[in-house]
């Protein structure tokens, strides 16, 4: 089932004003980056051209010059349908309404809005992509819960690990009620609970976690703001660098291949 923007806006009044706030702003950033004219198109594909044709001998030795000739075709259908069939990408706003959608549904689609009206209680990770907003007009509990995309709560989150990932847009994660979870890790992604934070461990590398309450992290802290040594972080989750750093793609792995992991040297 799909909702228009006028049913969004009205599904909205069912949230505080904070998190309403917060929800809106997303939309008005993801309507402006996902909104484009033919024009913008026809000049999006000129530049890669463009591109292609400053480093051709070096791109025709590497991919091979039969497959750069069919890319520069492809591309140059692309303008030109654009501009005679006056294509325009719009967001889109899906309403799932039961935890079978939930688990079986591919957040990697046209859409970029998923409305999940109601509370949600499942075993298994959920994984949010870069430019998507999931709202949940309830409570949600998983597995754990993996942010590239912004996820608004209208009650409360219960997971083992809350991920948040750096996107492109300044996506977050806003909770009206409180957030309890094993781990909490926000990388780049800006967590805010309008109440309560409940946390055994925390990592905060470049972002701001707030609650409006409290913050309550019952065994280990470490923010990058505050402390510059990563010597605290547990190796597993170090970058092989001489100077090691929290790496992103090692912790990922880990939570997908569901391998035990430790946080803290």
């Amino acid at each position: 089932m799909n909702f228009s923007k006028k049913e969004l806006t009205s599904f909205l009044k069912k949230f505080s004003q904070p998190l309403r706030t917060s929800i809106e702003d997303s939309i008005l950033e993801l309507e402006g980056r996902v909104q484009f004219s033919d024009s913008e198109i026809e000049k999006s594909v000129n530049i890669s051209l463009d591109m292609l044709d400053q480093n051709l001998e070096e791109m025709s030795k590497i991919m091979g010059k039969e497959f750069i000739d069919n890319y520069k075709k492809t591309l140059t259908t692309a303008a030109t349908n654009a501009k005679e069939n006056n294509i325009t990408q719009e967001f889109r706003i899906k309403i799932l309404n039961n935890i079978k959608e939930l688990k079986e549904f591919n957040f990697e689609d046209d859409e970029f809005i998923f409305i999940l009206d109601g509370n949600y209680n499942i075993d298994t990770d959920i994984e949010i992509p870069e430019s998507t907003i999931v709202i949940v007009n309830g409570d949600i509990q998983a597995k754990n819960i993996i942010l590239w995309g912004s996820l608004y709560v209208k009650n409360n989150i219960t997971c083992n690990t809350l991920f948040g990932r750096p996107g492109e847009y300044g996506e977050k994660t806003h909770v009206g009620g409180n957030i309890t979870a094993t781990n909490i890790i926000g990388y780049v992604h800006h967590i805010m609970a309008e109440k309560e934070i409940f946390v055994k461990n925390l990592i905060n590398i470049d972002s701001e976690i707030i609650a409006k309450q409290k913050i309550q992290v019952k065994e280990f802290s470490w923010i990058r703001a505050e402390e510059e040594d990563s010597g605290k972080l547990h190796p597993s989750i170090l970058s092989d660098d001489e100077d090691p750093f929290f790496d992103e793609n090692k912790f990922y792995e880990l939570l997908k291949m569901d391998i035990p992991f430790q946080l803290k040297r």
